[in-house]
């Protein structure tokens, strides 16, 4: 589980410091750098994947700057112009991926690695052994998710991770494949998709070599394109849930996207869920006051600790343009210190308005 996350001159940022917690929120207004912290990970994981062992120290310290979770291949949009300073990136905590708890860190200068890391020697690290493997296991579901082609081409194997494919069509067909490949993982997806939108789900051959993803209601089975997006959109950031190693952290990015309020709040429970039995962490992104609110919930009904649930509040200077995050205070009752930002307090702003309306309208009949 990763326990620290530093960056500096990347992006908004000039410094930020995170200690994500076994579920992490980001919340905060558009534009304020909540992305651009999974998109720190993707340019590592996107790199480590495409290269081997033996290149990976110098893989870090050029990282493949287009590739297909991230795309910063405009050098304008990788480094912010805050003064001196290369963009570096550095991550630490503990894994459990090897039965026992061993800390592990990772340091990334963009522009040129730290001498240790060029020491041969130093891949026989533990440290650094454990930081690759965290970055392999590490499984990301981007904003942009789901099916789109009744039919998709079955490939000849399933791959560890979905988000690694290029382009939104190839995601979408190597999530039916290894849907196809992996009949446990369909059965635990359906479970928790009907938790979700009610609706189940099921994966068939078709000649010749292609698969349909279909859903499940009480009507029978229908062609997912066929189904609301909101399920649609569910099932590969389940599979990435569900197909993460225990100790591994799933990267979300807006898990709430195409989905009803109710639908949203039931989600936040099947990850919590899910993260709590599989030992897995989740950081995400979210717009959604509803997953919030449901997180807060649970802490209040004391089926996840504040030490559990870490919320960070981003924020954009409007003069500078610099990004910055701070930690929310959570009490043991799931209250938040201060409250959330432009969260909760906008539904009582929208019904004060709304009250003000209709008394308007009553005192114009009254006169």
């Amino acid at each position: 589980m990763i326990t620290e996350i530093i960056l500096e001159n990347f992006k908004g940022f000039r410094h930020v410091e995170i200690q994500p917690k076994r579920i992490t929120a980001f919340v905060g207004p558009n534009g304020t750098g909540k992305s651009s912290v999974l998109q720190a990970f993707g340019l590592l994981k996107q790199t480590v994947q495409e290269l081997e062992f033996d290149h990976i120290l110098r893989a870090i310290s050029l990282p493949l700057l287009k590739g297909p979770l991230v795309n910063l291949s405009d050098a304008g949009s990788l480094a912010a112009s805050f003064g001196e300073g290369q963009p570096k990136m550095s991550f630490s905590g503990f894994s459990t991926l090897f039965n026992q708890e061993r800390q592990y860190r990772c340091g990334a200068v963009f522009s040129e690695i730290d001498k240790v890391f060029l020491d041969k020697a130093a891949a026989d690290d533990i440290w650094f052994v454990n930081s690759l493997v965290v970055l392999k296991g590490l499984r990301m579901a981007p904003a942009i998710r789901g099916f789109s082609d009744p039919l998709h081409q079955l490939k000849d194997d399933l791959v560890e991770d979905v988000s690694l494919m290029n382009g939104v069509m190839e995601q979408a067909e190597q999530t039916a494949t290894n849907l196809c490949y992996s009949r446990d993982e369909v059965e635990e997806i359906s479970r928790l998709l009907k938790k979700v939108t009610g609706t189940g789900l099921r994966v068939d051959t078709v000649p010749s070599k292609s698969v349909e993803v279909k859903s499940l209601n009480q009507a029978g089975a229908f062609n997912i394109v066929a189904e609301g997006f909101g399920t649609n959109s569910l099932i590969m950031l389940l599979l990435q849930l569900v197909m993460a190693e225990p100790g591994a952290t799933v990267m979300i990015e807006e898990p709430e996207i195409h989905l009803h309020p109710k639908a949203q709040a039931d989600l936040a429970e099947v990850m919590v869920e899910e993260a709590l039995a599989g030992k897995k962490q989740v950081i995400m992104t979210t717009h959604s006051e509803t997953i919030l609110g449901r997180l807060l919930t649970l802490v209040a009904e004391k089926r996840l600790t504040p030490e559990d649930l870490a919320i960070y509040a981003f924020e954009k200077d409007g003069e500078t343009g610099v990004c910055s995050a701070k930690p929310l205070q959570i009490s043991a009752n799931g209250g938040v210190e201060g409250g959330v930002r432009d969260f909760f307090d906008t539904n009582l702003a929208e019904m004060n308005r709304y009250v003000e309306a209709q008394f308007a309208q009553v005192n114009e009949k009254a006169s």
